[in-house]
């Protein structure tokens, strides 16, 4: 009887602990955490630091929002996923360490955070949503850990862990210019939301720009897009109240109504004529022009400046003579309170805080889908891969480049001034020339190697020395505009003594120049390219 006596008491204690311990947990909850199993619905404290119970294995949509008391919080060992918004507009919040236990963070999980500056991600992150730091204006780059295989951060980005997938520019970021790396083929939502700092912003490798992309970037001043960008999505720049130029490849073909919503109304689309980027320009009545009206410059530093004043005084004095001839468009350039924006034939002078501004360019300028050089400090050409293995065939200084690839691909060397000579029938194997593939180069001829089948839209397009060109049998298929403006399809035109149609390869016709609105073709015709006969 003794022995269930003592055996009594601690029972009856330990139900006693368990029933007060059940209540003060209770108490708690009910106070500061509102939960429903495991997830956290809501916080409804008011303290600076925050500890999240154990309990916890789901930070729930928007449990945070708002918070503006909150600095710090510790995310116990237990949270597993980070939802929606969960410490969104969390002003005060300056530093978070998410453990390695969290393997997902959704859509906004940190969006507006303005006071977050340190933030390490865990090991066991896999999948994170768009914008998760969308418009964190003091974060400027995150911590990864090592044993991370899915992410990693550099350059005051978010990426993936090979790098063809951007997550976030930082907001905090203190530089004026970001280029997106040649690996980054998909960038997502929101991923410059709020990067006020940034002036030059260059992007390429994806097929579409996605919606909010580029949103609300307050001081972003001139954007170059290139190819195979083919589509910009729903107010992908809107509210850029500062945007004076973008350079608009030949891919875009669809552009969103809300895309531009908020920019100024003196904004330049740089982009070829009768092109989708141009049609849209004047359907929003905006300002186009075939070379670029503004460019962005560094101010060299001042160590630079000394060493480099005499060149810088003949280039400007270039500048002058070029903006006077009359060769370019030119537009207003006031911009409200943007005081850097120069228009092209406004001589004034660079700041000197050796921030990037807007300033002049010669009329010689070239700024689609990849560039030339139109300053001391302006943008270098960016070639697309052939095939996606690196472009070793972009000619130097005339000397010939030979392709080692199955195919050339599209836009494989659009817009390159250096190219004059390219041997396309050093490899046989070469079965397509790509869209655009050659177009706008200074290639002087064109011999095409028998296997190919297909030369794609505009592949010559534009190809202002190209008067010798050479087309194999074994092409059956030939592009809209893909000899257009070259001499070569000039001198047809011209020739008063040729036919009215050009026949080539296994019987493509290319040209028409008769006058007929339904004409009887001949029958050597197996083929018809698009546009020769209407569209």
């Amino acid at each position: 009887m003794n022995k269930k006596v003592l055996l009594g008491i601690p029972l009856a204690a330990l139900a006693l602990a368990l029933l007060i311990g059940g209540i003060y947990k209770a108490k708690a909850s009910n106070d500061e955490f509102s939960q429903e199993g495991d997830v956290l619905i809501s916080y409804l404290g008011n303290s600076e630091n925050v500890v999240i119970p154990d309990s916890v294995r789901k930070i729930g949509s928007e449990a945070f929002r708002g918070n503006t008391t909150m600095k710090s919080v510790i995310i116990p060992d237990s949270v597993q996923t980070i939802q929606y918004g969960a410490f969104a507009g969390c002003t005060s919040l300056k530093s978070v360490s998410i453990p390695d236990s969290v393997t997902t963070i959704e859509d906004s999980a940190f969006n507006g955070c303005t006071s977050l500056s340190e933030v390490s991600l865990g090991k066991c992150l896999y999948t994170m949503g768009s914008g998760v730091f969308a418009d964190c204006d003091s974060l400027s780059g995150v911590s990864v850990s090592p044993e991370n295989p899915s992410f990693c951060a550099e350059d005051h980005a978010l990426y993936n862990s090979n790098k063809t997938t951007l997550y976030q520019y930082f907001a905090g970021s203190p530089e004026s210019a970001y280029a997106l790396p040649g690996t980054v083929s998909d960038v997502k939502r929101y991923s410059f939301w709020g990067c006020d700092n940034l002036k030059q912003l260059s992007l390429t490798g994806m097929s579409k720009l996605p919606d909010y992309a580029v949103a609300n970037a307050a001081g972003l001043e001139s954007v170059i897009l290139s190819a195979p960008i083919n589509e910009i999505g729903i107010g992908a720049f809107s509210g850029d109240s500062k945007l004076m130029q973008v350079v608009m490849p030949i891919s875009v073909k669809t552009i969103h109504e809300t895309a531009f919503e908020g920019c100024p109304e003196a904004m330049i689309f740089v982009c070829e004529p009768s092109s989708s980027a141009w049609e849209y320009a004047e359907a929003h009545e905006l300002a186009t022009s075939a070379v670029p009206v503004y460019t962005i410059t560094e101010t060299p530093a001042p160590a630079e400046k000394a060493a480099s004043a005499s060149e810088d005084s003949a280039a400007k004095s270039e500048t002058a003579e070029n903006a006077g001839s009359g060769e370019q468009q030119s537009a207003d350039g006031n911009n409200g309170d943007n005081g850097s924006v120069q228009a092209a034939n406004d001589n004034g002078s660079n700041n000197s805080s050796g921030d990037v501004s807007v300033s002049d360019v010669t009329s010689g300028s070239i700024l689609l889908g990849g560039t030339q050089i139109v300053s001391d400090r302006a943008y270098v050409p960016v070639n697309m891969p052939v095939n996606g293995g690196d472009d070793s065939a972009s000619g130097d200084g005339g000397d010939s480049a030979e392709s080692a690839a199955p195919e050339i691909a599209d836009y494989a060397h659009y817009l390159d001034q250096t190219l004059d000579r390219y041997d396309l029938t050093s490899d046989g194997a070469i079965t397509r020339v790509g869209r655009f593939a050659f177009a706008r180069t200074v290639l002087t001829s064109a011999e095409i190697p028998e296997g190919v089948t297909e030369i794609g839209e505009g592949a010559f397009y534009h190809c202002d020395r190209l008067s010798d060109v050479k087309i194999p049998s074994t092409v059956t298929t030939i592009g809209k505009n893909a000899f257009t403006y070259t001499p070569w399809y000039q001198s047809w035109l011209d020739d008063v003594s040729a036919g009215d149609f050009l026949i080539v390869g296994d019987g493509v016709l290319i040209g028409y120049k008769g006058s007929d609105a339904d004409p009887k073709l001949p029958a050597e015709v197996k083929t018809v390219a698009d546009g020769v006969l209407g569209e």
